[in-house]
């Protein structure tokens, strides 16, 4: 038999091979970690923006009107003698887009400087809670949610009502309460 000869040479074993391999799946799972943490951090920021801006932002958009409203009724150089409102009492309607499952409650009060005219306002309010309703139950939400929309809605609702009285005109609408929910 021809003699094979073992050898116990080898080639060297390097302890630190498993860690250089571990090594790049360590980075890889730490920017894996890094992204994840950055899109939950994104994705909590524009739920918190959604929600701020869907359920706090109309709040604070009614008292910045109610007290803009106050503002410019003080600033005024108004003779009271002169004034005279009437109230067309709550409006309640479903807005245009709601399917019924919104609804609006707004409580309006007309200004005049004519106390005759209160007697026709009060004869023709069915005519004038008729066109109240119409008007308010052909927009939407999103038409009626911003201060301007609002101020909109009362030049719209003075204009029809005005449309109706024939013995003078209404000076100004107010919002008493504009609650959607």
């Amino acid at each position: 038999m021809v003699g094979v000869r073992e050898t116990s040479e080898r080639a060297p074993i390097r302890e630190d091979a498993g860690a250089e391999l571990a090594r790049p799946r360590q980075t890889l799972l730490s920017i894996k970690n890094i992204a994840v943490l950055v899109a939950g951090v994104v994705l909590s920021s524009l739920l918190a923006i959604f929600t701020v801006g869907n359920y706090i932002g109309p709040a604070i958009e009614q008292r910045k009107t109610s007290i803009q409203a106050e503002v410019s009724t003080n600033n005024r150089d108004l003779d009271l003698e002169k004034l005279h409102f009437y109230s067309v009492g709550p409006v309640i309607v479903n807005p245009a887009d709601s399917n019924g499952e919104r609804y609006l409650k707004a409580t309006i009060s007309l200004e005049t400087h004519d106390a005759e005219l209160l007697k026709e306002i009060e004869k023709r309010l069915p005519q004038i809670k008729n066109q109240i309703n119409n008007i308010l139950s052909s927009k939407t939400i999103a038409q009626m949610q911003k201060n301007d929309d609002r101020e909109r809605l009362r030049r719209e609702i003075q204009n029809r009502v005005n449309g109706l009285l024939l013995g003078g005109h209404v000076a100004n609408v107010y919002f008493e309460e504009f609650v959607y929910q």
